[in-house]
């Protein structure tokens, strides 16, 4: 009798402890960096694809190397671009458990831009000294960047761009 009560209760955690890791799922995101960048210790990232801003959990403690120098979450820039593996936890909050950044890309989002202004902004962004690729996605309103930022840092490409006559989130 007490080795079968034994036996279901060890089998019962066993159950537990194997839904609990089941219940974690997680994900890769893709985005840039939000002009809130940090909100308490969440880290806002406007997503790749979409016209949302997503407040993530991240541990203070996370840190990720870029061009060979190791940065926390609260020295990173404004509009890096990154990569996040989010874990979702057992309370269903979000979680960055990894996070890689690319400060030679961005994604820029508009507040409005239809299929004329993508072609013209296109070509207008190619024309810029430093920036080598420019891809629009015009559902979400959004253009991703590759620039050398050497030549040009991320608030000059937005100064450009308001120069120009587009209006930025």
């Amino acid at each position: 009798m007490m080795k079968t009560t034994f036996l279901n209760t060890f089998a019962a955690i066993i159950l537990i402890a194997f839904s609990s890791l089941m219940a974690q799922e997680s994900k890769l995101i893709t985005g840039t960096i939000g002009k809130e960048h940090m909100v308490g210790k969440k880290l806002v990232i406007c997503e790749l694809g979409t016209q949302a801003c997503m407040f993530l959990d991240i541990d203070p403690n996370l840190e990720t190397m870029i061009n060979g120098k190791t940065y926390k979450p609260q020295e990173l820039q404004v509009g890096w671009y990154l990569q996040a593996e989010v874990s979702k936890d057992q309370k269903a909050d979000q979680l960055i458990s990894r996070l890689d950044v690319d400060p030679n890309k961005t994604i820029v989002c508009f507040t409005e831009l239809n299929e004329h202004q993508n072609k013209a902004l296109e070509k207008q962004l190619r024309e810029i000294k430093g920036i080598k690729r420019v891809k629009t996605y015009l559902k979400s309103r959004q253009v991703y960047i590759e620039y050398d930022q050497k030549t040009i840092s991320y608030p000059e490409i937005e100064n450009q761009i308001t120069g120009l006559g587009y209006k930025i989130e």
